[in-house]
């Protein structure tokens, strides 16, 4: 190593913060495709539709760059015979559109590959008429031009000061660079060493920054028409999430798909829905019974945890506000015969999320991105202290906590115990700060803990589990409703015994216990059922009739009181 040699470390240095390093981004985007898995894919998807042949020169062409991607000892590090029945669920119906749907696949492949190609071209090979070398060949004869001329620098740059007296003295220049040696020190200026080094490291420099922004031109290519191709997937019903071909969970296609989100307007559904085709897919995976992988799961929370705050709500919003989809339009699914905007999609991704039942790993906590968080307490300090009653912002916050239930409202997808938990606790919490401040009332109704509550109803289980704990039994008939739907819906839900539910088991089940509980709340202080305990606010209504059509029909020997004369 002399005084002039570089590295492309530093070359990469030159190219300013917002430039990321080709070589990097080639590196990167070979990762991201794994194209080890692409010969595999290429041939297991037209086996699975009776056409191998078809595949075979894409097959050929994945092997070749599976081959140059890793091997050793000159063999290679793929063994797609062994792997290639693994990979035929990718797709996972065998119905008539399974010939489109392996030709979308392989157009996938097909383009990841041609993409990949494309930067091999900018790193190792010619570019055509755009650079006369790639970057490799650019950078190694750069590095030996700049050694040869500091190995040579007598012959190429000094010359005699004085051509009379030779050998008293010699110039070296180099462009603007003058240095002056004079006998006996005629050793090599350090002074040209930085500057030759320099001027090669720029010169690097000058084609990297070209091939860096080629190379982001080519890849937003790949990501838009690889996002249409998985949209289209999506649309025929296909789980490619199952498969190994990881094109569109890798997270450089979610950092792409969530920048696109964030960057588009709450109701531009042609931006917004193609984008969240990998989030489609992993919950068609969910709920079709395949239990999602701890990576699945963590691809699902990265990218709702990453958009950005407020954004699920105005998308939510925006559907709320958006006329009917009916069958035929844009925005229908065929597939499943129900109408789907991108709020639902997103919906079904939380609720996915916080079920366990949907996870290989059994998770015991729960994961609330932006929007979603206000099914938690307002909470200030170290300690999470809850803030202070009648908060000078509490109608504001009632109408962002009302957004917020309608928007986890959109899915039919039943919430976990934990999540079930959660917005019982949350619902109680709003609607006794709604009842008992009136600085939250303000003319806002709260109809957002009755929501909930509907909600947590569809997990029966925890339901019972709840009400039979008689601390929070006394609490859910403590509140007084404006509209008791959801308190109704909870109660029925964890007091009636499930379908098949063993009479022999009934005696100590949660259920057995919230009637209990229910029943002795009901024979005992009926008046909690009819309007709640405490003082009623002169400013708000009561309407406990669904409530007390839930209680009635478990009531051993209830008899509707006479009204008053």
């Amino acid at each position: 190593m002399s005084e002039v040699t570089f590295r492309k470390t530093d070359v990469e240095g030159k190219l300013g913060f917002l430039t990321e390093s080709p070589w990097q981004t080639h590196t990167n985007f070979l990762a991201e495709i794994d194209t080890a898995d692409m010969e595999l894919q290429a041939t297991s998807f037209r086996r699975a539709s009776g056409e191998a042949a078809e595949a075979g020169s894409l097959g050929r062409a994945a092997t070749k760059k599976a081959a140059d991607a890793g091997q050793a000892d000159g063999q290679s590090l793929v063994d797609a015979d062994e792997r290639v029945a693994t990979t035929s669920g990718g797709l996972q119906d065998d119905g008539e559109d399974m010939e489109t749907a392996s030709d979308v696949v392989e157009k996938s492949m097909a383009l990841a590959q041609q993409t990949a190609e494309q930067l091999d071209a900018l790193v190792k090979g010619p570019t055509g008429e755009r650079f006369t070398e790639a970057l490799d060949p650019l950078f190694d004869s750069t590095l030996a031009h700049t050694e040869d001329n500091w190995a040579n620098w007598r012959e190429k740059f000094a010359t005699e000061l004085n051509p009379y007296e030779p050998g008293t003295g010699l110039r070296v220049q180099y462009g603007d660079l003058v240095v002056d040696l004079h006998a006996p020190d005629f050793g090599p200026p350090l002074a040209l060493a930085v500057r030759l080094k320099e001027d090669g490291i720029e010169h690097v420099a000058v084609a990297a920054r070209s091939a860096a922004k080629e190379m982001k031109d080519t890849l937003a290519h790949y990501r838009k028409t690889l996002t249409g191709y998985g949209h289209e997937l999506v649309g025929m019903g296909y789980d490619f999430s199952g498969s190994e071909l990881s094109l569109w969970t890798s997270g450089e296609m979610l950092d792409y798909a969530v920048e696109a989100i964030n960057n588009a307007k709450p109701g531009d559904e042609d931006t917004i829905r193609p984008h969240l085709a990998a989030v489609e897919a992993l919950l068609a995976a969910a709920e079709g019974g395949r239990e999602l992988t701890r990576e699945e799961a963590s691809f699902l929370g990265t990218f709702l945890h990453r958009l950005d705050d407020g954004k699920l709500l105005a998308i939510s919003e925006h559907a709320t506000d958006t006329s009917s989809i009916y069958p035929g339009m844009p925005g229908w699914a065929s597939v499943s015969g129900t109408e789907r905007t991108s709020a639902d999609v997103l919906a079904d991704a939380v609720m996915v999320l916080n079920n366990p039942d949907f996870h290989e790993w059994k998770r015991d906590f729960i994961e609330a991105p932006g929007g979603v968080h206000l099914i938690y307490p307002r909470t200030h300090g170290v300690d999470d202290v809850y803030t202070d009653p009648g908060a000078d912002d509490g109608p504001e916050y009632l109408k962002d906590y009302d957004a917020m239930t309608q928007f986890l409202a959109r899915s039919d997808i039943p919430p976990g115990d934990l999540m079930a938990e959660r917005m019982t606790e949350s619902a109680l919490y709003t609607q006794e700060l709604y009842t008992q401040h009136e600085e939250y009332r303000g003319g806002v109704a709260n109809p957002g803990a009755n929501r909930l509550l509907e909600l947590a109803a569809k997990n029966p289980d925890a339901a019972a589990g709840m009400l039979a704990d008689g601390e929070f039994s006394d609490r859910l008939f403590d509140q007084k409703w404006e509209n008791s739907s959801g308190a109704a819906a909870f109660v029925t839900a964890g007091t009636t015994y499930p379908d098949g539910f063993a009479t022999d088991q009934r005696d100590e089940s949660d259920y057995d216990k919230a009637r209990s509980n229910v029943i002795d709340i009901g024979r005992t202080d009926y008046d909690a059922v009819r309007t709640g305990r405490g003082e009623t606010p002169e400013d708000m209504p009561l309407d406990h009739t669904d409530l007390e059509a839930a209680v009635q029909p478990i009531l051993p020997t209830y008899q509707v009181p006479l009204p008053p004369h």
